[in-house]
């Protein structure tokens, strides 16, 4: 009977065995497989890494250089803004001068009214009077070149 037992387990030690080693080949060859693909990571993998960081850096450059653009864009956008209101105060002040000017021009003009009258030559205190009233149309008409004017990008008033 313990000769039958030692044959029993011989026999189960065998075909322990023999599942045992086409699994144990087969661990191996991954084992293999595994240590090649780590060995061709560590060969490819860092320069691509460097690849990336020099793309990072280039993309960081840009970005700097694409934020100082705009700083310098809005920047002149403020300029423009700032020389379109002095344009338009001058334009304001020209205006108001000349207005001022011809009034008193045709006020100047309508005291020499009877003078005029007398020697039939009452047409200059009309021509002036024509002259204020066309500029005070003119005037009105400006609106477009004010501030928020249709030709510098605002609404027209």
């Amino acid at each position: 009977m313990v000769e039958a037992a030692v044959v029993i387990i011989a026999l189960s030690a065998m075909v322990l065995v023999a599942y045992l080693i086409p699994t144990l080949r087969q661990l191996a060859k991954t084992a293999e497989q595994s240590e090649r693909l780590m060995r061709m990571m560590n060969t490819d993998v860092p320069p691509l890494l460097e690849e990336a960081g020099r793309a990072l850096h280039t993309l960081n450059l840009a970005a700097i250089d694409i934020e100082r653009a705009l700083a310098g864009g809005r920047a002149l956008n403020d300029a423009a803004a700032s020389i379109t209101c002095s344009i338009t105060d001058v334009r304001s002040a020209c205006w108001q001068t000349a207005n001022e000017l011809l009034t008193g021009i045709v006020g100047w003009a309508d005291q020499f009214r009877p003078v005029a009258a007398i020697s039939g030559r009452g047409g200059l205190s009309a021509l002036l009077t024509g002259v204020q009233e066309g500029f005070k149309f003119m005037c009105g008409r400006s609106a477009i070149h004010t501030r928020g004017g249709s030709y510098n990008g605002g609404e027209q008033q």
